[in-house]
């Protein structure tokens, strides 16, 4: 593979945090993409989905994804894992 014929590395967690962030501030929650963790700069693709109510609301767990909406955790920590498993090289 030439240099140019490199994918392009595409941030998939800012797409998904913004999709969240638009979808989920409205009600209340809080969306966070670039979450520092550590002293270093953060080396997890990583969102954090920090409700800004006492409890969650009806309205709030109805946009949650399935197994976190029932949770009464104030604050989600979710890791994003994106692979790419059909492309021209699997394919080859």
């Amino acid at each position: 593979m030439k240099p140019s014929d490199e994918p392009v590395s595409i941030p998939w967690h800012q797409l998904l945090g913004k999709l969240l962030e638009l979808t989920l501030t409205p009600v209340d929650i809080q969306v966070e993409t670039e979450v520092q963790i550590t002293s270093e700069p953060p080396k997890f693709d990583i969102l954090l989905l920090r409700r800004k109510t006492a409890r969650w609301t009806d309205q709030q767990r109805a946009l949650l994804p399935d197994g976190i909406r029932e949770s009464n955790a104030a604050h989600h920590l979710l890791e994003f894992k994106y692979s790419e498993s059909v492309g021209e090289d699997s394919l080859a």
